[in-house]
């Protein structure tokens, strides 16, 4: 995922995120498997993946639950 992920132009620059964190991260509490989307081709080669997550977000006194779209990568 590193070398597909957020980078700078000139590629000096890219979050190295560690495996127990994107664990840590996808997982929260009532998170939803079918919620975390991989695009594969032949031989089950990864070309792309983004991910949403359940979250609960208070506007004024109203409580409401949405989902927060993050880790968007995709294969150079």
């Amino acid at each position: 995922m590193r070398d597909n992920y957020v980078e700078d132009k000139d590629a000096s620059f890219r979050f190295d995120y560690q495996i127990d964190f994107l664990r840590w991260a996808l997982t929260v509490p009532d998170y939803h498997l079918e919620w975390l989307l991989c695009v594969r081709g032949k031989n089950d080669k990864l070309f792309g993946f983004i991910s949403g997550v359940p979250v609960t977000l208070r506007i004024r006194d109203k409580i409401m639950p949405f989902s927060e779209i993050n880790y968007l990568c995709v294969h150079k």
